[in-house]
């Protein structure tokens, strides 16, 4: 019995895997129907713009539709530039008129590229056409510009829009957080929940949690009445973001006992806490994966997802497999998941055995950031490059989060060469504007030796965040400018920055290399009374050492006397050094007997003691100058 057209089309709908569109294009084919625009969709959603390209081409003359669908389909595999080039291609050689659409996507295309200027000229065509008051593409036109950086023509556009929904007001307030504008956002914020709507206040939630406001975050949650399940999900992810698993897992029991059920981003939600309890994990994790096999949200790709990487992240890869092998289709997004729980592990070799077999199934610039990430957490910074190599010969659009792990490489092998190769490409893509990338600029540099260059890159970022100013201070300080780094360090406690231990800690960091005593005294003495900032243990190392390095022996004892935080190796490994530098025997031997304690079976603590004899006779220290290097 012969298939009809409207068979074919259905079966076309339904595919979900990219042999099966294959087999019922075939189909189409040998009947000789053409549905263009319903096969350049459906390769577009397995991120196959060729095949969607060569069924465009071979249109004589496309219609907007046809060019609406070609862009969405370069935009959604990541191809910006080529969906602005088709936009350019419809709009001045075929003559085409773009409608509403068209810009959409075309504006979602410069946001992808960070092309700005691109991004004004179709603004301007967007005004001269009529469409700016459309919510679609005044959103489009919002989130452009905060992904760019330029708040005064976002906020400009945002205000000029007669109509926005919370999908718009949601990219404003978060474009303003991405930029360090963390009051007008809370004010806008304000504005919004005047609104009212549930939707509103599930957006309100979600946003004072990641501005780090939990506790404002979960009294607007508790004075929602009407809680659906974005509500409580949007809590639960609000909990897990701040590290506070058990609150999440607590919640997600309460909502079992309402009349309202988890769905995939529930529980994708709550997924996540369970890898960070440890042994618990297999235990309450298991129990939500059957809920989900019960209630057969396991099927759906998401929530499978979400399992496999629980599982992989709490190094139980049995159960992992498992969830893996039994699904219908695996993406890329599955094979991720599991090989980011090998990497974290450090177990290469099983993580690039899954990176070969994803080539049956498509690699995407996510799978090589991963690949990538997992040689630098590995020390692996050379075969890091090397893949991010590989990745521009297979023809994949690097995005972020890949010139972020190839800066932090580049760092790590201190190749001044190399560093300046990638800061060429980020210049190229139009990427040095992105905050991310300018703190790794800064970093990059600072570990080439390169400090002037640390502080243009520094200067040029338009939206600081706190590890912004975190990097710069730490750059002087692994340079040895004590002075510029207490003088930043200055500056930032004048602007009122809302200080945490990182930048308390590079600055005892330099005080410490400089031997600055009473520099290094007032900001320890600052950070525990004025700012009531928690003393680490790092903090305590390097009072330790700074002290001890100028013979104060007495306020070096007595700060180990009252610690709050337990002594670590490196703490009684700087007394002991600079014990012995100071030939204090007594001092070296009970240092030493806390390092054997803490390290039993380390054979280099047993060695010291033979050490000690010679040291304290003054005439035969030898002091070496210490020496640093990159590779120019």
């Amino acid at each position: 019995m012969p298939v009809t057209s409207t068979a074919l089309l259905r079966m076309l709908r339904e595919c979900r895997t990219l042999r099966c569109i294959l087999q019922v294009h075939g189909k189409l084919t040998v009947s000789g129907l053409k549905p263009h625009n319903q096969l350049i969709n459906a390769y577009s959603l397995f991120q196959r713009p060729n095949l969607s390209r060569i069924i465009f081409d071979s249109v004589q003359d496309p219609g907007v539709v046809l060019c609406n669908s070609m862009i969405r389909g370069y935009t959604r595999a990541g191809l910006h530039r080529e969906a602005l080039e088709l936009f350019r291609y419809m709009s001045e050689e075929k003559s085409i008129v773009p409608d509403k659409y068209s810009f959409t996507f075309a504006l979602k295309a410069c946001t992808g590229a960070l092309d700005l200027e691109r991004g004004l000229g179709i603004h301007e065509l967007v005004s001269e056409m009529g469409f700016e008051s459309d919510v679609y593409i005044g959103t489009a036109l919002v989130e452009m510009y905060c992904k760019g950086g330029d708040l005064v023509r976002a906020r400009e556009v945002f205000e000029e829009m007669p109509e926005r929904d919370v999908v718009t007001w949601n990219i404003m307030v978060s474009g303003l957080v991405q930029n360090g504008c963390f009051g007008e956002a809370l004010r806008l914020f304000r504005d919004m929940w005047m609104v009212g709507d549930v939707s509103v206040a599930t957006s309100l939630v979600s946003m004072y949690s990641k501005c780090g406001e939990l506790e404002i975050a979960e009294q607007l949650f508790t004075n929602i009445t009407d809680r659906d399940v974005v509500t409580w999900s949007a809590m639960i992810a609000s909990f897990e973001l701040a590290g506070h698993h058990d609150d999440a897992l607590s919640l997600f029991r309460d909502m079992m006992k309402t009349d309202v059920k988890p769905n995939t981003v529930a529980l994708t939600s709550v997924l996540p806490a369970c890898t960070g309890i440890g042994i618990a994990a297999s235990r309450l994790g298991k129990s939500i994966h059957c809920y989900a096999i019960r209630t057969d949200i396991e099927s759906e790709l998401a929530a499978a997802t979400a399992i496999i990487s629980m599982y992989a992240k709490s190094g139980l890869f049995s159960p992992a497999l498992k969830a893996f092998e039994r699904l219908p289709t695996k993406d890329a997004v599955a094979f991720n998941a599991l090989a980011q729980g090998y990497t974290q592990i450090g177990d290469a070799c099983k993580a690039f055995d899954l990176y070969n077999k994803m080539k049956l199934h498509g690699k995407s610039t996510v799978s090589w950031n991963i690949m990538m990430n997992g040689y630098l957490i590995n020390g692996q910074a050379e075969e890091a490059i090397a893949a991010f190599r590989q990745m521009k010969n297979e023809n994949f659009q690097p995005n972020i989060v890949t010139f972020v792990n190839i800066l932090h490489a580049a760092a790590q092998l201190a190749v001044l060469r190399d560093a300046m190769s990638v800061h060429a490409r980020l210049i190229r893509f139009g990427y040095c504007s992105h905050t991310a990338i300018g703190n790794g600029l800064v970093d990059m540099y600072a570990k080439c030796g390169m400090i002037e260059s640390s502080e243009r890159c520094f200067v040029e970022i338009r939206n600081k965040d706190m590890v912004s100013w975190n990097t710069m201070l730490s750059a002087y300080a692994v340079n040895g400018l004590a002075s510029c780094a207490i003088s930043l360090f200055l500056f930032m406690q004048e602007n009122q920055l809302r200080l945490d231990s990182v930048p308390f800690l590079s600055v005892l960091s330099a005080c410490r290399h400089a031997g600055l005593v009473e520099e290094g005294k007032r900001v320890f003495k600052d950070m525990e009374e004025r700012h009531e900032i928690e003393v680490g243990v790092d903090h305590y190392a390097c009072m330790v050492d700074l002290l001890g390095k100028a013979g104060l022996f007495g306020g070096a004892v007595e700060i180990v006397r009252r610690m709050r935080v337990k002594a670590s190796v490196g703490l009684w490994g700087a007394l002991l050094s600079c014990s012995r530098m100071h030939c204090n025997l007594w001092l070296s031997n009970a240092a030493l007997c806390q390092l054997v304690k803490l390290e039993p079976l380390n054979p280099s603590h047993y060695g010291q003691e033979l050490r000690l004899g010679d040291g304290n006779d003054g005439s035969r220290i030898k002091k070496i100058p210490a020496c640093s290097w990159i590779q120019v």
